[in-house]
């Protein structure tokens, strides 16, 4: 997945207040995320932090994590949208 700057300096910062929050290393926290497609530009979304009672299972699944994240994944192009025939007949002046 390719982020930009601003994205990654926004997640740098959720990072440290969740950590704070919690009392714990950033390893400690599990979050949603999810992708929000209802604005012009796709962006990515952090939600509900809850505490990983969990450590031990965290550190033992790092390798498969790590493996998961160098995968490709396969997205499919965006389809062009279809072009409306121009109107024929007479213009129509714009209402004001």
């Amino acid at each position: 997945m390719q982020t930009n700057v601003t994205a990654n300096k926004i997640f740098d910062a959720f990072v440290k207040s969740v950590a704070a929050v919690f009392q714990t290393p950033p390893v400690g926290v599990t979050v949603e995320l999810g992708i929000a497609a209802e604005a012009k530009w796709d962006y990515v979304t952090y939600n509900n932090p809850v505490a990983n009672d969990d450590l031990v299972a965290c550190y033992a699944r790092k390798a498969e994590a790590k493996a998961m994240l160098a995968e490709e994944i396969a997205v499919a192009a965006p389809t062009p949208e279809e072009k409306k025939a121009p109107a024929r007949g007479k213009p129509v002046a714009a209402r004001r």
